[in-house]
């Protein structure tokens, strides 16, 4: 998996931000002005979640790319409370407003976009699955692979929707908690994250391991 950029959520919170986009540019030379104007907003707010979540040291791998040159907006690895290896595929999305497509609920509808993207859950399926086989010491356990949608602008009303998908057989959410807090037993508030495999492990990576 080549890796775009490679931090821990402490130091990129500290670092100015033009910087590391600049770094990422340079190595994704075919990055849009979208993907790069994401970075700038999205990585700084994920980042400070998880320190003040006490995960400053989590290892951020961010625009992964897989075999199939498919990247994912950042791979979080740590270790759990076991001390075994896990990895948490992270989808930013900027949207403020979503929902399903009433003809393919594996599309969702955003008021400012011309056409309807993918479910970040389905994309998270897909990255999810690349993990498992990318990460072979894991030995295929899909319980310290997990992924997570990070809708950072969005309040509850305005994504309601997308937790509605059907391939969601047991729908799980996170909410972020006052504070900022990265946690998958928050009370009441802007959802910041839909989960496909939200183990409790995925929110204990707390110390830097050797990597992917």
């Amino acid at each position: 998996m080549k890796v775009g950029y490679r931090t821990t959520a402490e130091s990129l919170f500290a670092s100015p931000i033009d910087q590391i986009a600049g770094q990422l540019k340079d190595q994704i030379r075919e990055a849009r002005a979208s993907e790069v104007t994401s970075w700038k907003q999205s990585l700084p707010v994920l980042a400070q979640d998880l320190v003040e979540a006490g995960l400053g040291k989590v290892e951020m791998l961010i625009e992964s790319e897989f075999v199939n040159r498919s990247r994912t907006d950042v791979v979080l690895t740590g270790v759990d409370h076991t001390g075994r290896d896990t990895y948490v595929a992270v989808e930013l999305k900027r949207w403020g407003k979503a929902n399903l497509c009433d003809d393919d609920p594996d599309r969702v509808r955003v008021p400012y976009l011309r056409n309807n993207p993918k479910h970040p859950l389905v994309q998270l399926r897909g990255y999810c699955d690349l993990l498992v086989a990318l990460a072979g010491h894991l030995n295929g356990d899909p319980t310290r692979i997990g992924g997570v949608a990070y809708l950072h602008n969005a309040e509850e009303v305005a994504v309601a929707d997308l937790f509605l998908w059907p391939s969601m057989s047991t729908p799980e959410s996170s909410r972020r908690r006052h504070g900022g807090r990265f946690s998958n037993t928050s009370p009441a508030g802007s959802p910041r994250l839909l989960g496909t495999t939200p183990p409790t492990a995925c929110w204990e990576v707390s110390r830097v391991r050797p990597c992917l």
